[in-house]
């Protein structure tokens, strides 16, 4: 029996060009998939260096908190930009907006370039949920003592909440409070035909025994050391009156004039110092429970000791933010303050023209003549949540909210 060959005849060809397609598939599938695992690979690194850069701006947002800008001038619903640029060219947008009025939204959007020959593009976002740390300083009253307070004259006092005149920006007042303060209302006392009766005071009551926090020494004391360490001016206490004014630099607010406390007017238009919101310092070098610096007061009547006068003058002097004052404060005539006042030692008003809008709290310490404090003259004091809030909040620290506070929302 015979084999019919030619039936075999190109099957060598055939074969070797099978094997060759499927070699050539094999080397093509490993290049593609090479080619993928490289890709995504790049893709992922990319989009890590983007995440990173997302969250270098958030985290620059903190570390470059504006206390002014964020917490004091921003309105709920209001929404700012800032620009960051990484040292390897990558740009992250960050838009803060206020939720409330102790609440921002942080999302920060990081954008990066990779890679070589191919430009990878990535983009990723992030948000972040910020709550305000506000120090809470306590104001039971307009007026709050430590001791004892003794009302005459033509003065006036209010715990009811009213914003500072001009002040357009202000929230809802809250509760009215009394119009003065102190451990024990038998510390207050009113005389003379204006406050016989207390008739020179009014708020709700008219006159209170202060809350627990405002008596506790110890609490009150470190809050003051963190306020005083925060202080961006520090003015040594003297004999000689200061008498603060808002000053300029050609159109600028001259913030570097140690006399210029801010502008607490709002006129129009804007005058350029009244963003301006500083802390001031009035320190002295304390000998035992008394502060040596100041001047001693005369005419009749006048307080035992040293203290420090703030005087407006003729022109008037006025100033917002918050005042610290070592030993005992003067407040001589023709000033106005919006802010909070807290003096480690004694108040006394005198003269005319004084107006504090906000709140004073005297911590009475080292006093031992009664009254400590003489509220007189043609002066007031006036209660403002807005002025206290608004301006403690320059103090206030960016924190993380607790739960859920981050996103990545890719």
């Amino acid at each position: 029996m015979t084999r019919d060959l030619r039936q075999r005849r190109g099957m060598a060809m055939a074969t070797a060009l099978i094997a060759i397609v499927l070699i050539g598939a094999l080397i093509a599938g490993t290049f593609f998939v090479s080619m993928q695992d490289y890709r995504i690979g790049r893709n992922s690194l990319s989009a890590d260096r983007a995440l990173t850069v997302a969250e270098y701006g958030q985290n620059r947002m903190l570390t470059d908190w504006d206390a002014t800008t964020w917490n004091l001038n921003m309105k709920t619903g209001d929404t700012l930009k800032k620009v960051f640029t990484t040292e390897a060219g990558s740009l992250d947008t960050v838009t803060v907006t206020r939720l409330r009025y102790n609440m921002f939204w942080v999302v920060s959007n990081g954008w990066t370039e990779t890679g070589t020959g191919i430009t990878t593009e990535s983009r990723r976002r992030t948000g972040l949920l910020i709550r305000m740390d506000t120090p809470q300083w306590p104001f039971p009253g307009a007026f709050t003592s430590a001791s004892t307070v003794a009302l005459s004259g033509s003065f006036t006092g209010t715990g009811n909440d009213a914003s500072p005149l001009g002040w357009s920006d202000c929230p809802p007042n809250s509760d009215d409070v009394a119009a003065v303060a102190s451990t024990s209302t038998a510390n207050i006392t009113g005389s003379g035909a204006g406050c016989a009766g207390f008739a020179c005071i009014s708020g709700t009551p008219s006159s209170t025994a202060a809350t627990a926090d405002a008596a506790d020494q110890a609490k009150i004391l470190d809050d003051w050391n963190d306020l005083v360490a925060g202080a961006n001016k520090v003015i040594s206490a003297s004999a000689s009156p200061i008498a603060p004014s808002p000053t300029l630099t050609g159109l600028l607010c001259n913030t570097g004039d140690v006399n210029n406390w801010g502008d607490p007017l709002r006129l129009l238009p804007a005058g350029a110092c009244e963003s301006y919101y500083p802390t001031i310092y009035i320190s002295c070098t304390v000998v035992g429970a008394t502060c040596p610096q100041g001047s001693n007061l005369t005419g009749a009547g006048a307080p035992p000791g040293k203290w420090q006068t703030i005087a407006g003058g003729a022109g008037g002097g006025r100033g917002q933010g918050i005042l610290l004052v070592d030993g005992n404060l003067n407040i001589a005539g023709n000033f106005e303050w919006v802010g909070p006042v807290i003096v480690k030692g004694n108040v006394r008003t005198a003269g005319t023209g004084n107006k504090v809008t906000g709140g004073i709290h005297a911590l009475n310490i080292g006093c031992t003549t009664t009254p400590c404090n003489y509220l007189q003259g043609t002066s007031s004091v006036n209660y403002s949540s807005c002025a206290l809030s608004k301006i403690m909040a320059l103090k206030a620290k960016p924190t993380v909210a607790k739960h859920h506070a981050w996103a990545d929302m890719f």
